[in-house]
């Protein structure tokens, strides 16, 4: 009995760390929360330093340009005035490809661009505005400006969805402790018990 409840305590102490460990694990839910509003053909929000901001537009209508390739020029400004500008490219409304034309430093921008936006360098407004003037065609793509233009933070959450059974794992260990300790004196017991009578 006394090695049987030993060995079932170890076991129930073990189980109890394995889940102790795995309500501990994270998962990662990447998000987006939009910052600022927007005024006709531009937006505006503050952000920290090493925010990761990102912009997001409506594509152009495809029935607008007759062979299909739509360019939209997107700026934009940080709070020190430095400029970033990305000429991001559509084949009938469909997102082809995104170039970055000038950079000022505002931003810092993967390379290649894997949107439009990037990590920001320091902390106040930033300004994204889609310039009709840059791409004369920009006002036939959206006659009333574009429907929407948002600056977005992306955001990492950790969730950590097995947290709930830290409880149970604190519980098994300390029962699995427990039957162990008094496992092992029980079994010394006995062995004393046997010394004397011999």
């Amino acid at each position: 009995m006394g090695k049987a409840s030993l060995a079932f305590g170890i076991i129930i102490l073990f189980v109890g760390v394995l889940i102790c460990s795995a309500s501990n694990s994270s998962k990662e839910n990447p998000g987006e929360i939009p910052v600022g509003i927007q005024n006709g053909w531009e937006t505006s929000g503050y952000f920290d330093e090493r925010n990761e901001l990102l912009v997001w537009f409506t594509a152009p209508k495809k029935d607008m340009v007759p062979d299909g390739w739509q360019v939209v020029v997107v700026d934009i400004f940080d709070p020190n005035g430095g400029k970033t500008r990305f000429v991001v490219s559509f084949k009938n409304g469909v997102f082809d490809h995104i170039n970055v034309s000038s950079y000022d430093g505002g931003l810092i921008v993967s390379e290649p661009p894997t949107g439009v936006g990037g990590l920001t360098q320091c902390s106040g407004n930033y300004t994204a505005c889609i310039d009709p003037e840059a791409n004369p065609l920009a006002s036939l793509y959206y006659p009333q400006g574009p429907p929407k233009l948002e600056l977005l933070k992306l955001v990492v959450e950790k969730e950590y969805p097995y947290r709930s059974f830290l409880p149970v794992g604190i519980v098994l260990i300390v029962v699995g402790i427990s039957l162990s300790i008094w496992s092992r004196r029980s079994l010394k017991r006995k062995r004393r018990r046997r010394e004397k009578k011999l």
